[in-house]
């Protein structure tokens, strides 16, 4: 093996684990930054693709894709809640991973 392990640290210096803390932001923290602005892209596109598809007057398939997209911006604000560090109670963040693993297997169907 490349490293020895004494106690809690690998010879080298280097920590087992690494602890996201995230950032402070009004008496809390904010887990994973870069996941929550990703999403918030995401959900604002997926609003203004649902907003252009309903001006179409004749589009294959439209109710389709909106109903799609639909999905998706709820897949992504679940994952907005669920990574962003701002559901404290264990219990909740249970529903809520299951729920958003289970919306985002139906979205790949």
């Amino acid at each position: 093996m490349f490293l020895q392990r004494s106690g809690s640290q690998y010879s080298g210096g280097i920590e087992k684990s690494c602890a996201l803390v995230g950032i402070a932001a009004g008496g809390g923290r904010v887990r994973n930054l870069g996941s929550i602005l990703a999403c918030a892209i995401a959900v604002i596109v997926t609003a203004l693709l649902i907003w252009m598809s309903e001006r179409k007057k004749a589009a294959v398939g439209r109710r389709e894709m909106q109903i799609f997209l639909v999905a998706y911006t709820i897949v992504s604000i679940a994952e907005i809640f669920s990574v962003g560090g701002f559901l404290t109670d264990r219990a909740r963040l249970v529903v809520r991973s299951s729920v958003r693993m289970g919306q985002e297997k139906g979205v790949e169907c």
